[in-house]
């Protein structure tokens, strides 16, 4: 059984990533069925704005940020494994790591919790705060992969260059749709009906509103460099399965009423005793 569960955290990074294909495919799929969307590429937020496309919304995409969490924490827990108590300051990078990841997934839960429609100031700080602790981390975990393949830690592996240079890649990718994304969002004049209107103005609402920007060839810039993002982000935890993939220990439970746990990469015990 643990062995299973050792072995089973290497499908996690996937988890996250197909959570949030979910979570996009439903929300624009009902959004765009039922008119609540009046481009073709909106902003992610926009998909799960009105009900009931914002019902699914909040409930998939806090499920991602959940695992999200979860897949921040054994990515911590196994790069510790990794460093030796000489490395303080990548010790201290990667505990920072950890906080990012932790902070992402809160923000992203609020995301998912605030529509914009209902506290646009909420929905909107947690997004750029998601994003930004999101894209740092990123650039922490691409110098703690670094600095690990440098200690021969991480280089033994096969196609451990290919790993890194491809998180390179996504960190690059990424970056640069922060940026894009910030700067165009701004000059597109992006406008959004507010709920009591569209309560009051149904009709309206899907047939005669106006258009959600004031310059089209800015907006879908903008809308495409979020889209990037966030698909760029989750690709980049995806990458961490290769090292889920070596995770492994044994448990042994001896008489005298403990429980050893052996991590079989570098012969470490640890015994916890039964209650």
């Amino acid at each position: 059984m643990v062995t299973r569960l050792a072995k089973g955290i290497a499908w996690l990074p996937f988890a996250n990533l197909l959570l949030l294909t979910i979570t996009l495919a439903v929300s624009y799929s009902i959004s765009k069925s039922r008119g609540l969307i009046l481009t073709p590429l909106p902003f992610i937020s926009d998909t799960g704005t009105f009900p009931p496309a914002s019902c699914w919304f909040t409930f998939l995409l806090n499920a991602t940020a959940y695992s999200v969490a979860c897949t921040g924490v054994v990515r911590y827990l196994q790069t510790k494994e990794y460093m030796g108590a000489e490395c303080v300051c990548l010790r201290m990078c990667n505990f920072v790591c950890l906080l990012l990841v932790l902070t992402a997934s809160l923000t992203l839960s609020m995301v998912a919790s605030f529509q914009e429609t209902v506290d646009e100031d909420v929905h909107a700080t947690a997004a750029m705060v998601a994003f930004c602790c999101a894209t740092a981390y990123v650039f922490l975990q691409v110098t703690i992969t670094r600095a690990i393949m440098q200690d021969g830690s991480f280089s033994g592996l096969p196609n451990s260059a290919a790993i890194y240079w491809t998180r390179m890649w996504l960190l690059f990718v990424s970056m640069s749709s922060m940026v894009v994304m910030r700067l165009f969002y701004g000059w597109a004049g992006v406008t959004l009906p507010s709920l009591s209107e569209r309560a009051t103005h149904k009709e309206q609402f899907i047939t005669e509103v106006p258009r959600p920007y004031e310059e089209e060839s800015y907006y879908y810039a903008a809308t495409c460099s979020e889209w990037t993002l966030a698909i760029s982000l989750f690709m980049f935890l995806l990458t961490f399965s290769y090292e889920f993939s070596r995770v492994d220990f044994t448990l042994d439970v001896l008489y005298d009423g403990y429980t050893t746990i052996t991590y079989p990469h570098n012969h470490q015990e640890e015994k916890f005793r039964f209650m």
